[in-house]
């Protein structure tokens, strides 16, 4: 079989776009948010050793804020271990020459797999349970860390989850998340052309009976459902830092993919009056994200938050930085490699070649633009898990990904 990028397809951008803002339909009627269910369910899956050793995060008060009551409305599904902490990171800023640099560690959002994507799925989640949908859908390439998570958490909440899985470079944490999508017991597909089969799974989902209807996911999680989590997120900053526990940032350092989380971010800043510039590191192809698609997805939101009673009035800046890429998705920079040994080092933190390093580049590229600012870098990728990936079955894959579990 020969495999395409995620982003090549015989559908054209508009209608790509079209359909992830269009994915995950929003539950008419709301039943009351669940956090009852969460990811210390049990499970075959191995957990975060480095989020087990961390002490409980601090608790937060409320901010006073319109939005809440309206985001509190919203299903949601408890599965991280949230809020996660912020730090200062001193050695690193001064290895890379930023006047002041801070950590949001969202690596450590869960036990099970840690990272950015908890926060999309706990109101993606939450939306499906509410719909009373049992069957989750997803897409991602094969290393994916959105597919591995909506494995892993999908399964250990009860429902059964299929994931679509493209072809990517090999590497080791492609290796690892696969094998986790394996672990979780999801049924996996390979997919040769993610947005053709994404179209498809769109379409299914609009017929038969409601009760038999599979949920389908955006790749990355990006809708207007599971953007709402980074607006969470945004909210809980401004909650930390109205605790003392960090200052207000000048700018906040993120990797972007499928634009989801610097869409949300963008309102959520805005909303909880933290006035910071988003500089968002792309990481994937122009096909999936660039300047134009981020405003299409910001405008199709923003009549979204109005829908639900979060009357928007600002959204912050946005800065898309395009130079890191390097040559494609999934493929690492020299660049990158150095921004890992960087972080390693100074300030004992994993990052991972697809996303975060490419960011982290981007900081560094820019330091000297930045030595007076006060910046935060969003840590979103999981934490190392105690896993081999060897160790898993290979029967329950299709015959075209096996090749990506060998070393």
């Amino acid at each position: 079989m020969t495999y395409r990028s995620s982003s090549a397809s015989s559908l054209s951008r508009r209608a790509w776009l079209a359909l992830v803002a269009a994915a995950c339909t929003p539950a008419g009627e709301r039943r009351t948010t669940d956090r009852s269910a969460s990811s210390s369910a049990e499970g075959a899956l191995p957990t975060t050793s480095a989020v087990a050793e961390t002490p409980p995060p601090a608790r937060v008060k409320k901010l006073d804020h319109p939005w809440i009551e309206a985001l509190g409305a919203l299903p949601r599904l408890s599965l991280g271990d949230l809020p996660t902490p912020i730090e200062e990171a001193q050695s690193l800023a001064k290895a890379i020459g930023v006047g002041e640099l801070w950590l949001k560690r969202d690596d450590l959002s869960s036990r099970v797999f840690g990272g950015g994507k908890v926060r999309k799925l706990e109101r993606l989640f939450g939306d499906a349970r509410a719909l009373g949908r049992t069957h989750v859908v997803t897409f991602g390439a094969v290393g994916s860390n959105h597919a591995a998570a909506t494995a892993a958490f999908g399964v250990r909440n009860g429902f059964s989850v299929t994931v679509h899985l493209a072809g990517q470079p090999k590497g080791p944490v492609v290796r690892r998340n696969l094998a986790l999508c394996i672990a979780s017991g999801a049924r996996i597909e390979a997919s040769s052309g993610l947005a053709d089969t994404f179209a498809k799974a769109v379409r299914d989902a609009g017929s038969g009976p409601e009760a038999d209807r599979p949920y389908v996911i955006a790749p990355g999680g990006t809708c207007h459902v599971g953007n709402v989590g980074m607006v969470d997120a945004a909210f809980e900053l401004a909650e930390q830092i109205q605790l003392g526990l960090a200052p207000a940032p000048d700018d906040i350092v993120v990797a972007m993919g499928t634009m989801g989380s610097t869409a949300g971010l963008a309102f959520g800043l805005a909303a909880a009056g933290i006035r910071a510039r988003i500089i968002a590191v792309r990481c994937s192809s122009e096909a999936s994200s660039s300047k134009a698609a981020l405003r299409k997805l910001e405008d199709g939101f923003e009549h979204y938050l109005e829908s639900i009673g979060a009357k928007v009035t600002s959204r912050a800046e946005v800065d898309v930085e395009s130079r890191y890429l390097g040559r494609g998705y999934g493929r690492p920079t020299r660049e990158g490699e150095r921004a890992i040994a960087l972080a390693k080092e100074h300030a004992g933190i994993e990052l991972e070649s697809t996303y975060t390093a490419k960011a982290l580049a981007a900081l560094m590229g820019r330091a000297r633009d930045l030595e007076k600012r006060r910046v935060l870098f969003w840590a979103s990728q999981p934490a190392p898990l105690a896993f081999d990936p060897g160790a898993v079955e290979r029967s329950a894959l299709p015959e075209a990904l096996r090749p990506y579990l060998d070393d």
